[in-house]
């Protein structure tokens, strides 16, 4: 199962969750536990505890060997109220795809 996850958030296909594949799998993580969403910093220090390479993101063999280690992390960020959660809505994934898509990388251009 987990390997399933890791794959359907490799977006681009590259090997490696990268910051902004984690940002988006992170934020479902975390409505779907119901807390709130990571910070920026919080972001960086789970991908930076769990990767031996934080620069290339999180290979398939990090993320199962710690993902017992995000989720502990993602349960302490405060939890959420129903309305909170309500007015969040369905759409962030759909939005922070399309978004990601739109949006022309630094390093690439």
């Amino acid at each position: 199962m987990l390997k399933k996850v890791y794959n359907d958030f490799d977006i681009n296909g590259n090997n490696a969750l990268e910051r902004k594949e984690c940002k988006i799998l992170f934020a479902l993580s975390c409505d779907k536990i119901g807390v709130h969403r990571c910070s920026e910093w919080e972001l960086d220090y789970i991908i930076s505890q769990v990767s031996e390479r934080g620069d290339i993101g999180i290979t398939q063999m990090e993320f199962i060997s710690g993902y017992w280690m995000i989720l502990q992390q993602l349960q302490k960020n405060k939890k959420t109220t129903k309305k909170e959660r309500y007015e969040r809505g369905g759409d962030y994934f759909r939005d922070e795809l399309h978004q990601m898509f739109q949006t022309t990388d630094p390093d690439k251009a």
